[in-house]
């Protein structure tokens, strides 16, 4: 259950967290009028590291090194949330 509620607000999260210092990957927050094609080939040297800002059950991240994979759940998670995160893939364990 507390790993499940930790994807609540993901993406406010790791707003704050990037704006006073605190390392985070790289991200992109992405909506409606996002250029989702550039900000996937920014990330494009990794899989993508896609994730929803709601509570998912465990289904809100997407790791894939397949694009239309990627832009598919990006446009599926704009429609139902406004918004989605972007995140540079680091390796290794979270």
């Amino acid at each position: 259950q507390k790993e499940t509620q930790s994807n609540i607000n993901n993406n406010k999260t790791i707003y704050e967290w990037n704006k006073v210092g605190v390392p985070t990957a790289n991200f992109h927050i992405l909506s409606k009028d996002s250029d989702i094609d550039a900000a996937l080939d920014e990330f494009s040297d990794n899989p993508w590291v896609v994730k929803r800002d709601v509570l998912a059950g465990g289904k809100g991240v997407v790791v894939t090194s397949n694009r239309e994979e990627a832009k598919k759940f990006i446009d599926q998670s704009i429609i139902t949330d406004n918004q989605v995160l972007l995140e540079a893939f680091l390796p290794g364990e979270e």
